[in-house]
């Protein structure tokens, strides 16, 4: 008499999807703790931010309004420019462009060029 060798016949049609290994719990709540504690890290990130931008600013004497208690700072730049600035992202737009640009000081930087340096000129100073 020969023996049948195939595989046990199942109620699942051929080709329906494997059913994936069950995870352990405690690899659920690990990860969902580490999520948890990124997602507060970012939250005091951007709170910081939101609080330390309006301050290097002012250091710098350049002109802002608020809005959105905060949240949004309307910059003014010496060359008569306006920026949106949202100061807990960094992110900043000078309106009339979609350029997206980010950082603070970056920020600073493009609202008070600095005078060309005679190093970066080639010209000798007088």
């Amino acid at each position: 008499m020969i023996e049948d060798t195939t595989a046990p016949a199942t109620s699942e049609p051929v080709g329906a999807p494997v059913q994936p290994s069950v995870r352990r719990v405690d690899d659920d709540d690990d990860m969902g703790a580490y999520w948890r504690d990124v997602k507060a890290a970012r939250q005091a990130k951007r709170a910081d931010n939101r609080k330390s931008s309006p301050e290097l600013l002012q250091e710098a004497s350049i002109q802002y309004t608020t809005k959105n208690g905060g949240a949004h700072l309307i910059v003014r730049t010496d060359g008569g420019h306006v920026v949106d600035f949202w100061p807990g992202t960094g992110l900043w737009i000078m309106r009339g462009s979609t350029q997206r640009h980010g950082g603070v000081r970056k920020l600073i930087k493009f609202c008070k060029p600095q005078a060309p340096n005679a190093e970066l000129t080639g010209r000798r100073p007088t």
